[in-house]
């Protein structure tokens, strides 16, 4: 499964999140304000058979992070550490940590399992979520053999209060009791969808924060021919531009999602970055999405088998990702993403739960580069190497290969990636016939 790079606040970023796609204006766009985000909170999903990963770039005199297990809200001291990368596995039904650090509050958290047999296997990566105010999740469903379930978190010591909207291929369904959805302070609930709304196999879901600190988390669930289990990460909100990175090799069991929330239908062209450059796939080059509907376009073999990412431009604002199913033992998702604009983190150790490691990045315009530094799990810089990226294309690029670093990656934590131009990138996770 592709699981998206997570930028990290050097100057001017937020909490550890998917980076948000900027909106489409016809005015001009100014340069954000920069401040140092000093405080930050993420939520771990930890049901069932879940190990979580935390730590942060660097460790700063009077840094601090607490870890809390949900429901009891007891202590999770392994997670708390500042100095190192702190992995273990948590029996709760989720794990709130929080962090303070005045010169950056530069924390990350993953989690990682693998799906029971009843639940359709497959490996699960992702990032732990901060506070959701507005995301969009395309793929869910609440069928029978294709259910998924959302893991609603409050962060804080306040009331949360959230609203859940679905679509379908059909239109807008109508769901039960799926607005203002109340959590006293740091409760954490599980909801399935079919709760809401059964008997939906495909589904575009957008969960609203109304009021509070709320942290969001989707799970995707198949038990069908295409079977597996993934995180759902939040796409970015509708637009008329944007790019999905992150599509794994193999030109079979790709599927593009595709939601209109307008009113007018979408005319849609998708066209290929490739390791060779950007083309419009035969059959790519004019799609439509009706206004209110989720579309599902099979990619066509024309897109080719190497990795990959999508540039999408559309008439109307609309938003998008890819399924990905190169196998029936498992399946995963791309989602837009916008530059990143600092420094990221990719773990490479979540107790025993990844075997491989492979970067998938794009330079959408032109000719970028990154910077890939390895650390261990004290914190010890293990060398770096720069991966340059073609102009309209994506590389997919190993970093188990022996001598990328000083270390082999057994024996690493995670990387941070420093982008020079504009990057944009995804991490994909294998083990055995598990991808993420």
């Amino acid at each position: 499964m592709t699981l998206k790079m997570f930028a990290l606040p050097v100057a001017a970023a937020g909490i550890i999140a998917v980076a948000a796609v900027l909106p489409h204006t016809d005015t001009e766009i100014r340069s954000p304000d920069s401040s140092t985000v000093t405080q930050s909170s993420f939520a771990c999903p930890t049901r069932g058979d879940t190990t979580v990963a935390a730590g942060r770039i660097t460790s700063h005199p009077g840094a601090k992070s607490t870890a809390l297990a949900l429901p009891e809200r007891s202590a999770v001291k392994s997670l708390e550490p500042v100095d190192r990368w702190n992995v273990d596995e948590v029996n709760a039904d989720a794990v709130v940590v929080a962090n303070s650090d005045q010169r950056g509050a530069g924390a990350v958290g993953f989690f990682a399992g693998t799906g029971t047999k009843k639940d359709g296997g497959g490996l699960a990566v992702s990032a732990c979520p901060g506070v959701t105010q507005d995301a969009w999740y395309l793929g869910a469903g609440s069928g029978g053999q294709h259910f998924s379930a959302m893991t609603l978190t409050n962060l804080a010591d306040a009331p949360a209060i959230a609203d859940v909207l679905m679509w379908s291929d059909e239109g807008e369904v109508d769901a039960v009791e799926a607005a203002g959805i109340v959590l006293d302070p740091f409760e954490t609930r599980r909801i399935r969808l079919d709760d809401l709304a059964a008997g939906e196999p495909q589904l575009a879901v957008h969960v609203k924060s109304r009021r509070g600190a709320l942290s969001v988390a989707m799970n995707d669930t198949s038990t069908s021919v295409f079977a597996g289990t993934e995180p759902i990460n939040p796409t970015g909100a509708a637009q008329k531009r944007f790019v999905i990175p992150g599509i794994t090799s193999g030109a079979s069991g790709r599927q593009l999602l595709a939601f209109n929330p307008g009113d007018t239908t979408a005319r849609v062209k998708v066209e290929s970055l490739g390791k060779s450059g950007p083309f419009v796939p035969t059959g790519l080059e004019d799609k439509k999405v009706e206004a209110g509907r989720l579309a599902m376009i099979d990619l066509p073999a024309s897109v080719g088998g190497d990795a990959t990412a999508l540039r999408l431009t559309s008439d109307q604002p609309i938003t998008a990702s890819v399924r990905m199913a190169p196998t029936n033992k498992d399946f995963a998702f791309a989602t837009s993403a916008a530059p990143l604009t600092g420094p990221a983190v990719l773990p490479l150790s979540i107790g025993d739960e990844l075997d491989k490691v492979r970067l998938l990045l794009t330079a959408a315009g032109a000719a970028s580069n990154v910077r890939v530094t390895a650390y261990d799990d004290t914190m010890k810089a293990k060398g770096s190497v720069d991966v340059p990226v073609k102009a309209g294309s994506t590389r997919s690029y190993d970093l188990a290969k022996k001598g990328r670093f000083d270390e082999s990656l057994d024996d690493l934590a995670y990387v941070v990636l420093t982008p020079s131009g504009s990057i944009r990138g995804a991490g994909q996770f294998t083990k055995g016939d598990g991808i993420s």
